[in-house]
């Protein structure tokens, strides 16, 4: 988290970037047993809040597929549902 702190300060002194959104993979989520992805999960929000301190966030986004079958939980504001 203070690595991401510090690179999100570092880019939003930058005129040219604009820093709208933060997003996760999660690595375990099409699997029945979600305490990995809780974790994950944690350590996004933890990272996110942190962020939000520095500058707004507006877009969030964790969730692709397996996630939003497997968690439905509206934890953030953007999920990517495809094929797989």
């Amino acid at each position: 988290p203070d690595e991401c702190a510090k690179i999100v300060r570092q880019l939003s002194r930058m005129c040219h970037i604009t820093v709208e959104g933060v997003f996760t993979h999660f690595a375990k989520a099409e699997t029945l047993d979600q305490t990995y992805t809780n974790l994950q999960m944690q350590k996004f929000s933890t990272i996110t809040n942190e962020l939000s301190k520095i500058i707004p966030i507006p877009y969030l986004h964790s969730h692709a597929t397996s996630a939003t079958l497997f968690r439905g939980k509206e934890e953030t504001n953007l999920c990517r549902v495809g094929a797989g």
